[in-house]
């Protein structure tokens, strides 16, 4: 009974390790800024002026994104402004696919391509 207690307890731990791990995980791949990958693709995004408010609590609004490197795995970066209005794509590779799948998640978008 001992014995059957003490490995249960190994199996606890051991599931609260693999959690914590995998926690770390999808943290660390999770933790990019997103405004920071835009700006070093040569992209602007443009925040809402409210003087009271930090800038990291602003909602971006507008995102511009133009060159031919620009493809649908860079629109991934978008997903994360939920007040995202408008979008310009100008001269990418950016295909209807991706914008269909971008607009899943943010139907009121904009966009200019």
């Amino acid at each position: 009974m001992i014995a059957k207690f003490i490995k249960s307890k190994r199996l606890v731990a051991l599931g609260i390790c693999a959690l914590a791990v995998t926690t770390l995980v999808i943290v660390t791949l999770t933790n990019t800024n997103p405004i920071s990958e835009i700006e070093k693709l040569g992209g602007e995004a443009w925040y809402p002026m409210r003087d009271w408010v930090p800038r990291r609590f602003n909602p971006v609004e507008s995102v511009s994104l133009g060159g031919k490197e620009i493809t649908d795995n860079h629109l991934v970066l978008l997903r994360t402004f939920k007040k995202l209005d408008y979008l310009g794509l100008e001269d990418t590779q950016v295909t209807d696919e991706g914008i269909k799948e971008l607009l899943r998640g943010l139907p009121v978008l904009n966009y200019s391509r």
